[in-house]
């Protein structure tokens, strides 16, 4: 049994956990999802899961690759069923070597017209990802500004086309940035290659407006 006033529901690890006993959770507030659910086919569906992303309390997402997985699955949303007001930080795992993923990571940023604090885990990239590159440099992936978005942290950063777009968009479409913070993944790619990733996120904030506060960190 499940109480109706739940205000927070966190999942590390594996489970069984039929997600739908959930969504009836007016009050939840917090949803944090870092593993995967065992057997998902028969205990998770994404109708399932869109529902409980349409809870209209929300304020903490915190999805690990399983989630957005599930959600992103064959397809490229342009809009979120439902505009996630109240969001104020979100934390995904991402694989920007899949448009999917990519697509749907935008849509459930610019779907949270409240958002404040950003944080991407990358699990993936790709400088040959045709796909996700093109979504990326379309004006209209990002048509609205993230107003309230004053915190971004990268981690496992690469360096890899998709990522530097990201970040080009991300300071593009937030007037309001106070600190970008970059975390590569050390153990990945030559020195080279990191030095001229540092050089191409190094360009960014020259274009960002004289009213912009912004501080940049790669780390």
């Amino acid at each position: 049994m499940v109480s109706p006033q739940l205000e927070s529901l966190v999942v590390r690890g594996s489970h069984h956990l039929e997600l739908y006993c959930f969504t009836n959770c007016k009050n939840l507030s917090k949803l944090v999802h870092l593993g995967r659910l065992v057997d998902n086919k028969k205990y998770v569906e994404r109708s399932t899961l869109e529902k409980l992303l349409r809870l209209p309390t929300f304020q903490i997402l915190q999805l690990d690759l399983f989630f957005v997985e599930i959600l992103s699955a064959d397809t490229v949303p342009n809009t979120l069923p439902v505009v996630l007001r109240c969001v104020w930080f979100i934390s995904l795992s991402i694989d920007f070597g899949k448009l999917d993923h990519t697509s749907f990571a935008l849509a459930l940023i610019r779907g949270s017209s409240n958002l404040s604090k950003l944080e991407i885990w990358i699990r993936g990239s790709s400088n040959n990802a045709e796909g996700a590159l093109s979504y990326l440099d379309m004006a209209a992936c990002f048509d609205r500004p993230l107003n309230n978005l004053e915190y971004v942290t990268m981690h496992w950063f690469k360096g890899s086309k998709t990522e530097l777009l990201l970040v080009r968009l991300l300071f593009a479409r937030a007037p309001s940035l106070v600190r970008m913070s970059i975390k590569p993944k050390r153990a990945i790619g030559a020195r080279e290659e990191r030095d001229v990733a540092t050089t191409e996120l190094m360009r960014f904030p020259e274009h960002l407006p004289k009213q912009n506060c912004s501080c940049f960190i790669f780390s």
